[in-house]
């Protein structure tokens, strides 16, 4: 390279270290106080990404990651206020970042079942509805945290129809026997639900099926299709990403 180029080529240099840092000032100024600087630096990487056409998820650090979105982050603050812990340290964590590892969503997420665990009548339809549990793996909703790294579009339109189906139903027994339905394996009388989920999906469905019946499959060798008790209470009004457009 001549005089002339690695001058120009310092110059380029020079100019995208002054736009990134600028940058990452101004994101710093937008955040909050628990706002982790990695974070901060995440988010100015992914404006990054979106200039040169690629995506965050590509990158190794983050490919086993959770993103949160706004309405899940909501969601679950809401649900850990209504529960009344004393201590916040597992809810400021996941607030601290834009990006999750699962175990610490779990440790989260265990935290708000085992207080739940205590009441009687248990309250756990926001939670169902959080993780978005459609009965398919078991009883154990820490196992539905994997569902939220999914980056596949059929899979995440999945995700959003079983919360918005916990509008009409209590437990995931319910879920299971309305997508069932939806998916002609068993008949019965939740005609208009599984409609409601069908429309929601839409040309979605034979990809959504095939990992549903695999997911089945499994699980019934393994559960053997042990049934869980109804119980019906009353539940705070859950945000999702649909709620303007169809409430």
């Amino acid at each position: 390279m001549d005089r002339v180029s690695q001058a120009g080529s310092d110059s380029e240099s020079s100019e995208l270290r002054r736009v990134v840092l600028q940058t990452l000032s101004e994101e710093l100024q937008k955040a909050s106080n628990c706002t982790s600087r990695f974070t901060v630096c995440l988010r100015v990487l992914q404006q990054i990404c979106d200039i040169i056409n690629i995506s965050l998820h590509q990158l190794p650090d983050l490919k086993n990651m959770i993103q949160l979105d706004a309405n899940f982050v909501q969601n679950l603050t809401m649900i850990w206020k209504a529960q009344g812990l004393e201590s916040n340290d597992e809810l400021e964590k996941i607030l601290a970042k834009d990006y999750v590892k699962p175990i610490d969503l779990s440790r989260c997420i265990a935290s708000l079942v085992r207080r739940e665990a205590k009441k009687s009548p248990s309250h756990m339809k926001p939670i169902y509805q959080l993780l978005a549990v459609d009965g398919f793996l078991g009883d154990d909703v820490k196992r539905y945290v994997e569902y939220l790294k999914y980056q596949e579009e059929y899979k995440k339109v999945h995700l959003e129809a079983v919360r918005k189906l916990y509008r009409h139903v209590e437990t995931p027994d319910d879920i299971l026997n309305v997508l069932c339905n939806a998916f002609g394996w068993k008949p019965n009388d939740e005609e208009i639900l599984k409609l409601e989920y069908l429309k929601d999906v839409g040309y979605f469905l034979e990809d959504i099926m095939r990992w549903k019946q695999e997911q089945y499959d499994e699980e019934k060798k393994k559960t053997g299709g042990k049934k869980r008790k109804r119980v019906k209470v009353e539940e705070p009004s859950f945000v999702d990403s649909s709620s303007s457009d169809n409430d």
